[in-house]
């Protein structure tokens, strides 16, 4: 009997889940469209309701989300709700009220920073003061004074990657750019931040199968945000994820190499010859929680991504574009040719800043090259931001796409073309054009590493124009251009990159 009752009551139980679960799904769709306290912005229904809105987009249509999103303010306007609990803003002269500075305070958004799977590193810091706090011991570190000490360093990895180019020219190898510079980059910031590069350009392939791993962990961050009970590769051994994704062995190599070297430190009561990022992090006034083992590596290892891949974009896009612009590339040459006569003494990063054009394609590949081209939500705890007629209630995630600045026609006109020429011009009209750069963010949260990354840029940029000729080999402006959101900027998909013969 009892068999009988438990038989004809299960699907009375399916029942009521199915009931219960409906009943959930339509109370959040009417909380969210009429209730929320982002009832009101403008948007997309479906962007209101769910962010598997945003999980089309990225997936189904191929990391499209930012082209989404600029097709979102040509309907709706510059203030947008583009998912749930989001606000994105397409105003330019709004960018430094949500990336603050001074006292205002700005917290990450908690459900955006698992992406980068370094829980440890300040990168995932939150807190607005806690960032703070552990941002104050490396900005020494990354000061103009501390970076022209230590720029015999980096010109020893440019004229590394300068041999390793000349090799190219004697074989006729192609060289791919953006894996060269990524190598480069790599070694500059390993070494200015442990003493000890990781050796990438020593390898044939310049560590690409570390590249690519490091791509597709982004994109499994990216993904897992939206479904965080789904991340099993937390809580799986080692080697079965490693099965799963064979990638992940290049990461966890270049991790545990990371590893080894703080842990050597961490045995090695003496500073470096010369100070280190490395020797701030375990400086005695740092609080014993902050120098654990875990927290170092993943220090090291954000280190080693966000140092490298942002700034060798860039160096791939100058690089691409210039080639690719006949007059530009004359004009270029002729300026290095007459600040620096004898091609074998480069001059300073100092110096090199003074030279107006190539101030110009600096500032013209960062613009292009974007940085980070996904959004990086930031919270105003405390208090309500007005932007035009909304009111952003405080703690509400909001952000502005570099993408959005930096090809806005109504600052930078024909904003796809590569033009140094307009901040020649900007300069002499006393125009600060540079305030809508934000490759590097703004606010307390800015870059760290920013003025590292313009010397590797000014440094390599001179080097190789000045001592290389090269043309482009079978490369398309569709190889250079951002065309997906893979958390960095890609190109088309099936791309090979930025390719180059060494003449």
């Amino acid at each position: 009997m009892s068999t009988t009752v438990m038989g004809s009551s299960m699907p009375s139980y399916v029942q009521i889940s199915c009931v219960a679960l409906l009943a959930y799904i339509l109370s959040t769709i009417v909380y969210r469209l009429y209730l929320h306290p982002l009832h009101n912005f403008p948007g997309p229904k479906l962007a209101a309701i769910s962010t598997l809105y945003e999980l089309y987009f990225q997936y189904v249509r191929d990391r499209d989300f930012t082209f989404e999103v600029e097709r979102m303010h040509q309907k709706y306007g510059p203030v947008v709700r583009i998912n749930p609990r989001e606000i994105h803003i397409a105003d330019p002269d709004f960018y430094e009220q949500i990336y603050a500075r001074g006292p205002n305070k700005r917290n990450k958004d908690r459900k955006f920073v698992p992406i980068f799977a370094a829980p440890h590193a300040i990168i995932a810091a939150v807190d607005h003061d806690l960032h703070k706090t552990r941002a104050r011991v490396m900005r020494s570190y990354f000061s103009q004074q501390s970076i022209r000490k230590r720029e015999p360093a980096i010109t020893s990895c440019i004229e590394k990657l300068l041999k390793r180019f000349e090799d190219a020219r004697e074989t006729g190898e192609c060289i791919t750019l953006n894996n060269a510079f990524n190598a480069m980059t790599g070694d500059i910031i390993t070494s200015y931040a442990y003493g000890r590069d990781l050796r990438f350009l020593d390898d044939p392939e310049f560590k690409l199968k570390w590249k690519d791993a490091v791509s597709g962990a982004l994109q499994a961050g990216v993904f897992f945000r939206f479904f965080p009970l789904l991340d099993v590769f937390k809580i799986m051994p080692e080697w079965l994820v490693i099965a799963l994704n064979p990638g992940v062995a290049e990461i966890l190599y270049i991790k545990d190499l990371i590893r080894e070297q703080v842990r050597e430190r961490l045995a090695t009561k003496t500073k470096e010859v010369e100070a280190t990022i490395f020797d701030a992090l375990i400086d005695p006034s740092v609080p014993p929680e902050y120098k654990t083992l875990d927290r170092l590596t993943d220090e090291g290892h954000i280190f080693l991504i966000g140092g490298s891949e942002t700034t060798a974009n860039t160096l791939t896009t100058i690089t691409f574009h210039l080639l690719s612009n006949p007059p530009i590339w004359a004009r270029f040459r002729e300026e290095l040719q007459n600040a620096m006569p004898v091609g074998d003494k480069i001059l300073p990063w100092s110096e090199l800043e003074q030279l107006p054009f190539l101030h110009g394609v600096i500032k013209e590949g960062l613009r292009l090259a974007m940085g980070v081209s996904s959004r990086l939500p930031r919270v105003a705890p405390n208090e309500n931001l007005q932007c035009g007629d909304w009111i952003i209630p405080a703690g509400t995630p909001m952000s502005t796409m570099t993408y959005m600045v930096h090809m806005n026609p109504s600052i930078f006109p024909n904003p796809e073309k590569f033009d140094p020429e307009r901040w020649i011009t900007a300069s002499k009209r006393g125009q600060n054009l540079e305030r809508y750069l934000v490759s590097f963010t703004r606010g307390t949260r800015e870059c760290i590493g920013f003025r590292l990354a313009y010397s590797e840029l000014y440094l390599t940029t001179a080097t190789l124009f000045r001592k290389l000729d090269m043309e482009l080999y079978e490369t398309t402006d569709k190889d250079c251009r951002f065309s997906r959101d893979c958390f960095f900027p890609g190109p088309k998909r099936g791309s090979k990159g930025v390719r180059v013969i060494i003449k």
